[in-house]
């Protein structure tokens, strides 16, 4: 009997271990988030699925632009750091949120190799070194970094985006090849409009670059 009392004790502690997640969608943890004055978000939760060491087994997975949960929809803002720890089986990912991505947030995710994101901003941010690709939606206004992924060499400018973080390829050492469809690039911000401070916004290493037949429009001195 006290072996049955010590067996069930167990398994209840281990079920609220598992319990600090606030929503599974789709095989997906979610944390909901209370900031000040009512501002609530969703964010992919590090609780749940590694607490017992297996991580996720999908080879690929899509983290959307809102989840509903009890009738109410949360947009999507945030990756949490170790959110897809382990996750060894992981390939690609496609985000369709504008999102912050923590620190260490794919930490072992050693063949993670694909990125898909048509969130209105995009940022390396908090992506592994592991990505080779990464395929920009239409939804993409904004860039704000390409750095950090020694392994990416190509990348394609989408046709809506219209502003760029001048230190977007700041240590995007190993880019040769641009695709460039944005129609109209119409600002590259952090540095107000001093234009001297564009002067070397490409990369040395970039070595093609291939625009698109609607481009109608570049900021002076981009290139």
């Amino acid at each position: 009997m006290k072996k049955t009392l010590l067996s069930l004790f167990a398994l209840f502690i281990t079920t609220m271990a598992f319990a600090y997640y606030d929503a599974e969608i789709d095989g997906i943890y979610y944390d909901i988030v209370h900031m000040g004055y009512g501002q609530v978000y969703a964010a992919v939760s590090n609780d749940g699925y590694i607490k017992d060491g297996a991580g996720y087994s999908q080879t690929e997975i899509v983290i959307p632009e809102n989840i509903t949960l009890d009738g109410v929809e949360y947009s999507v803002n945030r990756i949490l750091s170790e959110a897809f720890y382990g996750c060894k089986n992981l390939t690609k990912i496609t985000i369709l949120s504008s999102l912050s991505i923590d620190d260490n947030a794919f930490y072992g995710c050693e063949s993670l190799t694909a990125i898909v994101w048509d969130g209105e901003h995009f940022s390396t941010s908090g992506l592994p070194n592991s990505v080779e690709s990464i395929i920009l939606g239409n939804n993409v206004r904004e860039i704000g970094s390409f750095s950090g992924l020694d392994k990416l060499t190509s990348i394609t400018i989408p046709i809506n985006v219209s502003r760029i973080y001048y230190k977007a390829f700041a240590n995007a050492k190993n880019i040769t090849s641009i695709e460039w469809n944005a129609k109209r690039l119409n600002s590259i911000y952090g540095y107000g409009d001093n234009d001297d401070m564009y002067t070397s916004i490409l990369p040395k290493s970039v070595k093609k670059i291939i625009f698109g037949d609607g481009v109608e429009s570049i900021f002076s001195k981009f290139m």
